[in-house]
């Protein structure tokens, strides 16, 4: 199926949002233009304090606020300069440190020892010295395959995240992005032996660049740009680390911005308004909570005895798909529980959940169909990446 990844300005933010086939909008997100994001990025800083009654550090990175470090998180870790004696952190110790959340009104800003780099196919890590898997590839001959090419490279010091982007890729594509993250890797450690506190020794890059990496090669056609300057930053940055995607960039060069021409802003209402209508005349009520997000399935008409079955399969089944869309569009998280309309006959309920499972499986992000309780509810989580729409477009 073919997606559009559309990016441009709009006011003072950038805006990408994934469009599928139909041209409907399945992912947005928004980048803003003004503050940048530092996490990702690997600085040196010095341990100020230790704080043994929470287990944490604050270290310096030459900004006006410390940086917050959980000591029960920091396995491994790498030092420009050692005060102490031995391994245990003590003030004074210049150390690498990767920002992990950035600061936030009254909270600082979140750092880990144990960093990481990622790619398009795989992230290295210095967590776990092992090959993990996304679970999202099922296969297991693809599984053996991809955890074969890579254990190889694995040593002491840093194992490898293999993404789900890196299904059925080619051998030389995964290698070459592997021995590239090695260098980068040692090329840190060896910077970090002559750097001092404040000096930040890798960039993770913009966010609107770093979102190319988390599309399926096959997934994304196009990657539509209408401003010259981003566009020409892209292109350097995929040429550098992706040169196996430039050929999908298109700059637009159009006096309507993509914003207007692929109508955004309707589309984007109507993913905010609570009620969904279903083509059938049915509709879906989705009422996020604080605790959890209910999502009510109604027939909206009265039905006669002879429909009743088969009309109430076919509105479930249908809402079925608009659900799963709608809960990537809106970007809706945590628990989430699903009213479908009774169902009496228990194959029809076991093909509503087998529907609903093989439709959220397509979600980039994890989502998991738990169950069907006694009373009919369908129960599902999804892994909270960021804000909801409803959130991200209260701006």
């Amino acid at each position: 199926m073919s997606k559009k990844l559309v990016t441009t300005r709009y006011n003072e933010n950038i805006l990408s949002a994934l469009l599928d086939e139909k041209e409907r909008v399945l992912e947005v997100h928004l980048f803003s233009g003004e503050v940048e994001t530092d996490i990702g990025n690997i600085y040196v800083g010095t341990v100020k304090t230790i704080k043994k009654n929470i287990q944490s550090a604050f270290v310096d990175i030459g900004k006006a606020e410390n940086v917050f470090l959980s000591l029960l998180e920091s396995k491994n870790i790498y030092y420009a300069t050692k005060v102490g004696k031995g391994q245990i952190l003590v003030p004074g110790d210049e150390i690498l440190i990767q920002i992990q959340k950035d600061a936030h009104k009254t909270k600082l800003a979140k750092a880990i020892t144990d960093f990481c780099l990622t790619g398009r196919y795989v992230v290295l890590t210095t967590d776990k010295p092992s090959v993990f898997i996304s679970s999202k590839i099922t296969e297991d001959d693809e599984r053996l395959r991809l955890k074969n090419l890579i254990k190889n490279y694995v040593s002491k010091s840093f194992g490898f995240i293999v993404r789900t982007n890196c299904s059925f890729v080619s051998d030389e594509l995964v290698i070459d992005e592997v021995q590239k993250l090695i260098h980068l890797y040692e090329k840190i450690l060896k910077t970090l032996t002559f750097r001092s506190t404040g000096q930040r020794i890798y960039t993770q890059g913009s966010p609107y660049m770093t979102l190319l990496k988390d599309f399926n090669e096959d997934e994304v056609t196009s990657y539509i740009y209408d401003d010259q300057n981003l566009y020409n930053e892209v292109e350097i940055f995929l040429s550098e680390n992706h040169p196996e995607i430039v050929h999908k960039l298109m700059l637009v060069e159009e006096e309507m911005s993509l914003y207007n021409y692929f109508n955004v802003q309707s589309k984007i209402d109507k993913l905010l308004h609570k009620k969904v209508w279903l083509k059938s005349g049915a509709s879906i009520i989705i009422e996020p909570t604080e605790a959890l997000t209910v999502i009510d399935v109604n027939t909206e008409k009265t039905l006669s005895k002879k429909q009743v079955k088969e009309t109430i399969f076919n509105t479930n089944m249908e809402a079925a798909e608009e659900i799963a869309y709608q809960l990537r569009a809106r970007n809706i998280s945590g628990i989430i529980i699903i009213d479908f309309i009774d169902m009496i006959d228990p194959d029809d309920k076991n093909k509503l959940m087998q529907r609903l499972r093989y439709l959220t499986s397509f979600d980039r992000i994890k989502t998991t169909v738990i169950d069907m309780t006694a009373l009919g509810l369908v129960e599902v989580t999804r892994k909270k990446i960021k804000q909801p729409l409803s959130e991200l477009w209260d701006i």
